[in-house]
């Protein structure tokens, strides 16, 4: 979308159309025609609670049957009985494929977002944090980005940061990096690496959370994990809040993604012939968690092919 959602009105006086149209007013959108540039009252808090409200919108007023277009189009057309006339709203709408029509849905439902307010985008690199970057570009967000090279991989490491510095100036996002030494931190605080990780991840994510006075981090996480989270927690012996999986807003921490999986995410970049790198640990079978996803989803998913979808609908349930 664009920042300010601004129609065009044509055919009829702004004060004519204003007046037999009311629901601009709660909508907060702007009325023009040429040099006139009217503000209605306040834009709401965010763009996407607008086009949300557009979406749904089946006005009858005044004899005016107003036609609200899908996310696809960018004309809602307004017929009049009395003539054969048709005056447009031409809306400032970036065209949107399904996933992201997905994602916006999702992150309206949770009230993810405020209007205007930056948000951090935590960017490793991979498929699902570079559709993550892209999705909330696309949605016209005001996104900012943010890398942490953990030199546990070598060249890897280095690579992986390079390819978020030129997909950053690529795309016009400015782009936050930091360089830890994980080993020596889990040395000295007796933790795994992976919790070191973690740690310093978070630690750092919060400290610019307040230097850029950000809305929160977004995190790529997605259905996938999310059902790979709840059969962790369930071979643990968890109680009912770790069957409830991950949480779309925890604090800070945000997950638009936990509305589509990794397949989804996969076709999206070749959608838009954007691709990503692939951390080579994620392929091994060492982690606990990589040989539920290698070996035990697969396997249920042989048993019944929406398996993880009805994972995923149950935590659902239990986080209700």
């Amino acid at each position: 979308f664009s920042r300010s959602i601004i129609p065009y009105v044509r055919g009829k006086e702004e004060e004519e159309w204003l007046k037999s149209f009311p629901y601009l007013k709660h909508l907060g959108i702007y009325a023009y025609r040429k040099e006139v540039l009217k503000e209605v009252t306040q834009l709401p808090q965010s763009s996407l609670e607008i086009a949300e409200s557009l979406e749904q919108l089946r006005w009858l007023q005044n004899g005016y049957k107003i036609k609200v277009g899908t996310t696809d189009v960018e004309t809602v057309g307004i017929d009049t009985p009395e003539s054969n006339k048709k005056h447009h709203i031409l809306l400032k709408f970036r065209r949107m494929n399904k996933i992201e029509n997905i994602v916006k849905k999702y992150i309206i439902h949770h009230g993810m977002f405020k209007w205007q307010t930056p948000y951090i985008v935590a960017l490793s690199g991979g498929a699902d944090s570079v559709a993550l970057l892209l999705i909330l570009k696309n949605l016209g967000l005001n996104i900012t980005a943010a890398h942490c090279n953990f030199h546990l991989r070598g060249e890897e490491s280095d690579r992986d940061e390079q390819f978020c510095v030129n997909l950053c100036q690529q795309q016009g996002i400015s782009l936050s990096r930091i360089h830890f030494d994980t080993y020596a931190y889990a040395h000295l605080h007796k933790v795994s690496i992976e919790m070191a990780a973690r740690d310093l991840r978070y630690r750092y994510f919060a400290q610019l959370v307040k230097d850029l006075h950000a809305g929160g981090i977004c995190v790529a996480h997605h259905r996938d994990d999310n059902v790979e989270t709840l059969l962790l927690n369930l071979l643990r012996g968890s109680g009912v809040d770790g069957l409830a999986g991950i949480a779309p807003k925890n604090g800070n921490i945000l997950r638009p993604l936990l509305c589509i999986s990794r397949q989804d995410i996969l076709q999206y970049l070749k959608e838009k012939k954007q691709d990503f790198v692939t951390d080579s640990t994620n392929l091994e079978d060492d982690a606990l968690r990589n040989k539920i996803r290698h070996h035990v989803v697969p396997l249920l998913e042989s048993i019944n092919p929406a398996a993880s979808e009805n994972i995923a609908l149950t935590a659902k349930y239990i986080r209700q």
